[in-house]
């Protein structure tokens, strides 16, 4: 079963990827996409390794970087809220 779940995302995606790289404006939101996902990463890397935060350490997962590459500095004030909220 594992291995059928696994066979499906692997199709599904490779015909996502080929649907969005047929279309150019699609290619070029896929790259803002990218960009956007790779800086938040970056600024969640050096916020924990500088520490700016104090001992507060966001981790650095699929769904922490979504909220801050779609949201921005909201989102990472969002991030730090939740985390705060919970520990």
């Amino acid at each position: 079963m594992h291995n059928v779940m696994l066979g499906v995302l692997v199709v599904s995606m490779l015909a996502l990827f080929i649907l969005v790289l047929k279309k150019r404006s699609s290619g070029r939101l896929l790259g803002y996409a990218v960009f956007h996902a790779l800086a938040a990463a970056v600024a969640l890397y050096l916020l924990n390794t500088t520490q700016m935060l104090g001992d507060l350490t966001i981790p650095i997962n699929p769904v922490s970087v979504m909220v801050m590459a779609v949201l921005g500095v909201p989102g990472l004030i969002l991030l730090i809220a939740l985390k705060v909220a919970v520990i």
